[in-house]
């Protein structure tokens, strides 16, 4: 039975020596892992800057021809509203 007693320590002892390892070895990837990630996110700060530029005139750009697209069709809508609204009056309604 002392042997048994003995076994089951010896293998705590074991088990709590794998979990410290473990968790040191995860510890280490995070922090290595974090490191990596701020310079990343420094190295990418210029072409960040620069994707946003390159999207701003392309919203622009967009924006730009499609109020000169839809202009005409938005007018032609104003116009028929406003006839449709001037035959009611004349019409007495």
């Amino acid at each position: 039975m002392m042997a048994l007693s003995n076994w089951r320590d010896a293998a705590v002892i074991l088990l709590s020596l794998e979990a410290f390892i473990l968790a040191l070895l995860l510890g280490a990837a995070v922090y290595l892992a974090w490191r990596r990630l701020r310079q990343l996110q420094a190295w990418l700060v210029p072409y960040q800057l620069l994707a946003r530029t390159y999207t701003r005139r392309f919203r622009e750009g967009t924006v730009r021809v499609m109020r000169a697209v839809r202009a005409p069709f938005i007018g032609l809508h104003s116009l028929l509203a406003g006839l449709r609204r001037a035959l009611r009056i004349l019409e007495g309604r």
